[in-house]
């Protein structure tokens, strides 16, 4: 095997314990954590991104090499031409196999990449809507104060003209119908 498919092999073994931390029956917490991890150097740091992608581009090359040695092979075995392939078939079918145990490995490998990243990407995006969920509800909180504010600085303002006679100013004339919101149809 060449020195390529060890580093895969590491590669892959990486990518399996992060796969596995996300899908092991552990605290969601703990697995949110590794995730925001992941998320965190992606995002924060570009020089990962940078290396990622190129890790990546390079397991896509020895994909597209081991799958061409496949064919390769497997050209040479079956074609009637080849009068050398004449009693190797062993030795064809030892290169067989290991050129579709290196294809194998690169496609796994993509294949958790892409799992690893799509995981990743779920988590920056329920952490911004908790983010964005946070700010809201501190807002209405402030204009829901704001608006008891108004309402009882209105009473007050009712109440002085009533004492004092004077006709109310048209804002304030209309009266308060409650707002009610339809329970949605589908």
């Amino acid at each position: 095997m060449a020195i390529q498919f060890y580093a895969c092999i590491a590669l892959l073994c990486f990518e399996i314990a992060i796969c596995t931390v996300c899908v092991l029956p552990l605290p969601i917490s703990w697995r949110r954590r590794a995730l925001e991890g992941l998320s965190k150097l992606w995002n924060q740091y570009p020089r990962a991104r940078i290396v990622t992608k190129v890790t990546m581009a390079a397991m896509v090359g020895l994909l597209i090499d081991a799958l061409y040695g496949v064919y390769r092979t497997n050209y040479t075995m079956t074609n009637p031409d080849a009068v050398h392939a004449i009693g190797r078939d062993q030795e064809f079918n030892l290169e067989l196999m290991k050129q579709e145990r290196n294809a194998f490995l690169a496609a796994f490998i993509l294949f958790l990449f892409t799992l690893i990243y799509r995981f990743q990407a779920m988590v920056e995006s329920v952490v911004l809507l908790e983010n964005t969920i946070a700010t809201n509800d501190e807002k209405s909180s402030v204009q829901q104060q704001e608006y008891l504010q108004l309402v009882k600085e209105k009473e007050r303002l009712v109440q002085i003209c009533e004492e004092r006679g004077v006709p109310l100013p048209p804002s304030v004339q209309y009266k308060e119908e409650p707002i009610i919101n339809p329970a949605p149809t589908f």
